[in-house]
């Protein structure tokens, strides 16, 4: 379910420049992962 849900996220691309807008340098990781899917259950 993760996984499907992460294609689904990665399809919209507002919501993943949202997401990398948000990221700092040196503090977060930059590249892919499920973080996104996993706050977005947080809210479901």
């Amino acid at each position: 379910m993760v996984t499907t849900l992460w294609g689904f996220m990665q399809k919209d691309e507002a919501l993943m420049e949202a997401h990398r807008a948000r990221l700092e340098e040196g503090k977060h990781y930059q590249g892919e992962s499920l973080l996104p899917v996993y706050e977005l259950m947080q809210i479901i």
